[in-house]
């Protein structure tokens, strides 16, 4: 009898969870009110709009104007492009992999590496701006 409380117990804690998300989750951010996404830290307004196209996410991203028209043209294709910023790139392709970041005396510059089906892909950053990429 036990059992079964402690798995009803677990599986209606399950439930809960899967339904509200984690904090900043693009499940829990496509359920905000305009007001709690108004408040949210732009990453994972980012996060929830690569991963789940999420609405509400795409509309706060665009009344704080963080991208142009044209970076937009580039996420909703899931293009880069030189010269776009680095949080339209993640906004794109979403979080990279893994980054290698060099310092210069001129500053910091990235490498963003994405597997892209069999092979990798990379976009170098310099100064938030994207100023090449490889395949």
């Amino acid at each position: 009898m036990r059992v079964k409380a402690i798995l009803g117990y677990l599986l209606a804690l399950t439930v809960v969870l899967t339904i509200n998300g984690c904090a900043g989750s693009p499940i829990r951010i496509s359920m905000d009110s305009q007001e709690k996404l108004a408040n949210e830290y732009y990453g994972n307004l980012i996060n929830a709009w690569h991963f789940d196209k999420s609405v509400k996410a795409k509309e706060e991203l665009r009344r704080r104007g963080l991208f142009t028209t044209e970076e937009w043209q580039l996420i909703d294709n899931r293009e880069v492009s030189i010269g776009m910023r680095e949080d339209a790139v993640y906004a794109s392709w979403g979080y990279p992999y893994h980054t290698n970041t060099t310092r210069t005396s001129s500053g910091e510059e990235k490498q963003l590496v994405y597997p892209h089906g069999g092979s990798t892909q990379y976009v170098y950053i310099s100064g938030g701006l994207v100023t090449a990429t490889q395949n």
